[in-house]
């Protein structure tokens, strides 16, 4: 858990695919801009494969820099990652069940950084309506993957 100002919210999401592929499509960071539409850039900084300590580097619409560091990997039942940046740091779990089709709950602490801890309401507010869209980008994302 961060310190400070934490918000926090977790969501959950059904997908008709096994959880290995949604797995894999969450760590495919380099795509993630295929199906999040904040996501700018993205590019991966470690070498293959993937896991414990990969980090990826990317920017986001109202975030800017970060930095992705994956800090827990379960393939394909438990996923965490650690997101630096300058106006935010964020913690994201992402946990799979299922055969065939994949129930996944995420939660999530964003903690602000300086100027934006003041506009942390406004910020709770603007997360779950962009949270709440996100299970329908995946499905999309997913379908191409």
């Amino acid at each position: 858990m961060l310190g400070g100002t934490v918000i926090s919210t977790q969501w959950s999401a059904h997908f008709h695919q096994p959880p290995q592929k949604v797995f894999d499509f969450l760590l495919d960071l380099p795509r993630e801009n295929q199906w999040n539409p904040d996501v700018i850039e993205m590019h991966e900084v470690t070498p293959a494969p993937r896991g414990k300590g990969t980090r990826f580097e990317g920017k986001y619409k109202g975030f800017g820099a970060m930095a992705i560091d994956v800090t827990e990997y379960d393939s394909p039942s438990h996923l965490a990652m650690r997101c630096t940046g300058k106006k935010m740091d964020i913690d994201i779990v992402f946990e799979f069940a299922g055969d065939n089709e994949t129930d996944m709950t995420v939660n999530i602490e964003m903690n602000p950084e300086g100027f934006f801890r003041l506009l942390e309401p406004l910020m709770r507010s603007k997360a779950q309506k962009a949270f709440a869209k996100r299970p329908d980008q995946m499905r999309a994302g997913l379908e191409k993957y």
